[in-house]
């Protein structure tokens, strides 16, 4: 049933695009999936019935006709004998006899009319032979599963008296994939014999008997096959009596590709006759989110279907019968998998079903990135396909904020929307390359917001490739160059101290400066440190900065008072300086 369910889309896609009308495709979809053969997979070799021919054509005798070339010889009489071509007319000039009409007769009952008329000219008519020399071109009918079907006129190949069944489908351009070549049907006209024949004895044991020789007016019927068989498919292509090349063939591909619809698979060097993987090729590739373990090829001419599974043949090697042979009309059904396997979709990238790595990908990036938004990922080599951790690098990289343990992923599938937690932290500290999700278009990513941060885990996240190359800080107050100031990652208070110029040697209090932070809950925090610029990377005393830090760096106790003097001199303010001034005195600076 559900085989059913998954074909019937694919079967009103195909006859839509065949013209037929949308009024039509209840009634015809009925009888295909009420079709025995409907749900057929292709049956393993050993475990196949092995057809017979029910008869062979017993009926070989020739009958002559205008065109033959025959030779009588009549004993130790010279001048009665010669060669001699049967006329037009059916008839044939004798010395002695005249015009003898042969056209109908068996050569045995022709020799037989030779002994009757001769027999008033000679002692021992007995003694007349009668040879075919050179047959007449036979005119031979071809129909079915054939390139070319229709009449066509035969003679004698590769040193044979007569062509063969298999040198008439050869002069017919060859069976095609889809010919049931076990029950090749064969009518004889002269004698109203039919035979039905199987090429597969004589291409599998060499039953020369099934390859049996043809009589002028003989008509020769290729069947279709009944079922969907990949691997019969594969061997009829390479038979002598199979085309050399195909034709390009026009199916639609729906499901889990790129761009699903109608395409012409063409014929290629690499391939004589189209395929599958050629036409999933033109669909753009398979998405991340396809399941090609349970690909389902749906043939309307034989009302059958298989299912197929490519990993077989892109990770295990495989056989060619799960790249099967496509014909005109067929309908591939890529499934969407059951959920995201992050091996299983980096394996699937570097299959050749799967889109070029050099398509960009539109994503969206969303939570503690820098700049949030819809973005497009291209591959700037074109060797790689695109990433999770490339698509946050081009949305800024993450804020100090993020938490990388939770990175969730959105995806939008055929079948609806699926979502994995991804951990970031596994790929920065074990190097887990499957944490790092190769994407498909339509994709989110959210960065969430990290619960509390770890200070000794900062300097690995700062330096990683999704981290920005630069961050933000803020140093105001007594240095040379006060402002807004861009540093790498991982950089410690006091080189950004030195980036801002250093302290005024005049006016800072060069002692401590003061950190104020926003910390992930919203909060500020603010605390002093000490600064001692001989020392290294330490978090209570050199701490490594984050994205939009502020360092403060306040006067000196001198230049407080001077400041404030200053002030309380000036003839406006003088009540609201004196209480500033006052402020000095009771431990109000700095704080």
């Amino acid at each position: 049933m559900l085989s059913q369910l998954l074909i019937a889309p694919i079967a009103s896609l195909t006859l839509l695009s065949q013209g037929i009308p949308m009024v039509q495709l209840p009634k015809m979809l009925a009888s295909v999936s009420s079709s025995a053969e409907f749900d057929r997979v292709a049956t393993p070799k050993e475990n196949r019935p092995v057809q017979v021919a029910q008869a062979t054509l017993r009926s070989t005798t020739y009958i002559l006709g205008p065109g033959d070339r025959i030779q009588v010889n009549v004993f130790n009489v010279p001048q009665y004998s010669g060669e001699f071509l049967i006329a037009t007319d059916g008839t044939v000039d004798l010395p002695a006899l005249g015009k003898l009409s042969l056209a109908g007769l068996t050569i045995d009952r022709a020799k037989a009319l030779l002994v009757d008329r001769y027999t008033p000219f000679l002692q021992r008519p007995d003694l007349v032979a009668l040879n075919l020399i050179t047959p007449r071109p036979l005119q031979i009918a071809v129909a079915g599963e054939v390139k070319r079907p229709g009449s066509y006129v035969m003679s004698a190949q590769d040193g044979s008296q007569f062509p063969t069944l298999t040198q008439a489908l050869q002069l017919a351009g060859g069976v095609t994939p889809a010919a049931d070549i076990g029950r090749v049907r064969v009518v004889r006209s002269a004698t109203g014999e039919s035979a039905t024949l199987d090429l597969w004895a004589l291409t599998e044991s060499g039953n020369a008997s099934q390859d049996p020789v043809l009589l002028d007016g003989d008509s020769i019927f290729i069947p279709t096959a009944n079922s969907f068989d990949p691997e019969r498919t594969r061997q009829l292509t390479s038979t002598s009596f199979s085309p050399a090349a195909g034709e390009p063939v026009r199916v639609v591909v729906v499901g889990e590709v790129q761009r699903p619809g109608p395409y012409t698979v063409p014929i290629t060097d690499g391939n004589q006759f189209p395929r599958l993987t050629q036409a999933l090729q033109l669909a753009g590739g398979i998405r991340q989110s396809a399941d090609i373990s349970q690909v389902q090829i749906l043939r309307p001419s034989t009302n059958s279907s298989v299912t197929l599974n490519l990993w077989e043949l892109t990770q295990n090697g495989g056989t060619l019968n799960e790249d099967p042979i496509l014909l005109e009309g067929d309908s591939i059904f890529i499934p969407t998998a059951a959920r995201i396997d992050p091996d299983r979709t980096r394996q699937l990238a570097a299959t050749n079903v799967a889109p070029l790595a050099s398509e960009p990908v539109p994503v969206v990036v969303v939570g503690e990135v820098l700049r949030p938004g819809t973005y497009t990922v291209n591959n700037e080599t074109g060797t790689e396909a695109p990433t999770v951790t490339r698509a946050i690098d081009i949305a800024g990289g993450i804020t100090d904020r993020a938490d990388v343990r939770r990175v969730e992923l959105r995806r939008l599938t055929q079948t609806g929307l699926q979502s994995l937690e991804i951990n970031l932290w596994e790929l920065l500290t074990s190097g887990d390359v499957n944490q790092d999700l190769i994407l498909q278009p339509g994709d989110t990513i959210a960065i969430p917001t990290a619960r509390e941060l770890d200070p000794t885990e900062a300097a690995a996240l700062a330096s990683a490739s999704f981290s920005p190359d630069v961050i933000q800080v803020n140093v105001v107050g007594e240095v040379r160059n006060p402002g807004a100031i861009q540093v790498p990652p991982n950089t410690p208070l006091n080189q950004a101290v030195f980036a801002a110029g250093g302290f005024d040697p005049v006016r800072s209090k060069e002692s401590s400066v003061v950190l104020v932070r926003l910390n992930p809950d919203g909060t500020v925090s603010r605390r002093r440190i000490k600064v001692d610029f001989e020392e290294g990377i330490d978090e209570d005393s050199n701490p490594i900065l984050r994205n939009n830090d502020v360092v403060v760096v306040n006067r000196s106790f001198v230049t407080t008072v001077a400041d404030t003097a200053g002030e309380i001199l000036r003839p406006v303010g003088s009540f609201f300086s004196f209480i500033n001034f006052f402020n000095i005195f009771s431990g109000g600076n700095g704080r």
